[in-house]
């Protein structure tokens, strides 16, 4: 477990997804400074206005007015934000995707649909600097 609560990002436009988001990260797993952002509007500003760097950005893919390879490279281009985690959330998941997210510099994958049981080690591994490419 870690000593500090890391503050965890998350850029995810679907309604349900958020909602397993926050109750994963919150009511299962215990962390108390997550944010959810429910799409990529005005995505620079609010990173700009970011307080804290996170120690980890889940990232849904199919994001609009963004897509998360755009919001990607806004973030890899930000001084104080170019070195954080940022993991893939996606459903539609096959080997040249898999690629292209290495390629475009995401840090890891987690697919969807969540699971559960496995998402809670997925994150510790990912905190602790592991890069896992899961799909479920």
């Amino acid at each position: 477990m870690h000593q500090t609560q890391p503050f965890i990002l998350c850029i995810e436009d679907e309604a349900i997804s958020r909602s397993i988001l926050q109750k994963l990260l919150c009511d299962v797993m215990g962390f108390t400074h997550v944010e959810i952002w429910p799409d990529s509007k005005d995505f620079a500003a609010k990173l700009q206005a970011l307080t804290e760097v996170p120690a980890l950005v889940l990232m849904d893919i199919r994001v609009h007015p963004l897509d998360g390879y755009q919001m990607l490279r806004q973030l890899r281009q930000h001084e104080t934000l170019r070195e954080v985690k940022v993991i893939a959330l996606t459903a539609s998941v096959m080997g040249e995707q898999v690629n292209k997210m290495k390629q475009a510099g995401f840090d890891g994958l987690i697919g969807k649909p969540i699971m559960r049981e496995l998402f809670p080690q997925i994150i510790h591994k990912m905190l602790d600097g592991a890069s896992i490419w899961y799909v479920s």
